[in-house]
């Protein structure tokens, strides 16, 4: 980030394996307003983290409703992965944001002001490119989703001439990218030795490929990514009662979609579309580093859970009516241990393991940093 600050302009960043630059580009500019400090990275994502919250929120109550909306990011606000990626100064937040905004702006404006929010929409799905890994598959959920609308005959939707407005944008953005990676093939070091379970199912080989299936799909409920740099080690990504939820809600999207439900159809779909691109990076990899890797499927962790919290209160609300004056209090505490127990899980415990501190080499910084605090020219 501070080449780039100084002068630098690079199309793809070849360290530690290769990366997309997007995340590099907006913290040299968060230096540029505070100097070369570690805090302009964690700024970055921070800012980043608002913006995916502000995002996902926007597209959710277009999909669904206000109610789905507000328990989802709730979820995300409080849940100890998003808590964990907001912080971390990693380019993965930077993909949830951008094709957040990007599904926002397509779903939005009506009459004259639909195509300045679609093209938006393709400025922020090329942008997203340059994000992370998964945003190269992320885009055909755009097509899916305007498909449905076409084939259920949905009014007021985006339709081909949106679709083409904003997919145009965005190839013609990411195109560099994808040119220089398709003459520099050795730059994605890290994604070739990624990709080692799918070159032996193409050999019909398929054990390698099954054993990383079968352990990230306890990700969400039973064991977690036990790297300890970016995650509490082995804690999974949601706990008894969200997982429940999770599961709930997951079948009642099926049903949704499967019944082409007017209201929730298009939205259940969508959130499916983004359970399964996002997660098949992990069920390729294997559960280890899962929580970098399957980011894409983030934005819908806590909507399938909120889908279950508002069928379980209508079913509530239609056969106790007086229940609906303590529901919001129930749900209410619910999210306040959530927030509770992921603080203490990051703050209380993640921060302070040796392992962690291991991890990010905690004794040479220290070191570093009192070195440098001696004056002593070069010392550091």
């Amino acid at each position: 980030a501070w080449r780039i600050r100084e002068g630098a302009r690079p199309l793809y960043l070849t360290t530690a394996n290769g990366r997309e630059p997007l995340y590099d580009y907006a913290t040299a500019l968060m230096m540029a307003a505070i100097g070369r400090r570690a805090l302009a990275g964690r700024l970055t994502s921070v800012f980043f983290s608002l913006i995916f919250l502000a995002a996902t929120y926007g597209w959710t109550r277009k999909l669904f409703d206000r109610r789905i909306a507000l328990w989802s990011c709730a979820g995300l606000a409080f849940g100890f992965w998003p808590l964990m990626v907001s912080r971390h100064m990693l380019r993965t937040i930077t993909l949830p944001a951008l094709f957040g905004l990007a599904l926002f702006f397509y779903l939005g404006g009506t009459g004259r002001s639909r195509w300045p929010a679609t093209l938006a929409a393709g400025i922020c799905l090329g942008l997203s490119f340059y994000s992370y890994i998964p945003a190269r598959a992320l885009w055909l959920l755009f097509p899916l989703l305007t498909g449905y609308w076409l084939l259920t005959r949905t009014e007021g939707r985006p339709g081909l001439n949106q679709l083409l407005l904003t997919l145009l944008p965005a190839g013609l953005i990411g195109w560099p990218l994808w040119r220089y990676l398709q003459l520099n093939p050795a730059a994605e070091a890290r994604l070739g030795q990624l990709s080692a379970p799918l070159r032996a199912a193409g050999q019909g080989d398929f054990s390698l490929l099954w054993q990383s299936l079968r352990g990230s799909l306890a990700l969400f409920s039973l064991a977690g990514d036990g790297v300890w740099r970016y995650n509490l080690a082995g804690r999974p990504w949601l706990g008894p009662t969200a997982s429940l939820l999770f599961v709930v809600g997951l079948l009642l999207a099926f049903w949704y979609f499967w019944r082409r439900d007017q209201r929730y159809g298009a939205g259940a779909l969508l959130a499916l579309g983004l359970l399964v691109i996002g997660f098949a990076p992990a069920a390729i990899t294997g559960p280890e580093l899962a929580t970098t890797q399957a980011i894409g499927l983030l934005p819908v962790l806590y909507l399938f859970p909120a889908l279950a919290l508002a069928a379980g209160r209508r079913w509530l609300g239609a056969r106790w009516p007086g229940s609906e004056r303590w529901q919001p209090w129930l749900i209410g505490g619910g999210f306040l241990l959530l927030a509770a127990g992921s603080s203490q899980a990051y703050f209380g415990d993640w921060a302070n393991r040796p392992e962690v501190r291991l991890q990010y080499e905690s004794t040479l910084v220290a070191m570093l940093e009192e070195l440098a605090a001696t004056g002593e020219r070069g010392a550091a």
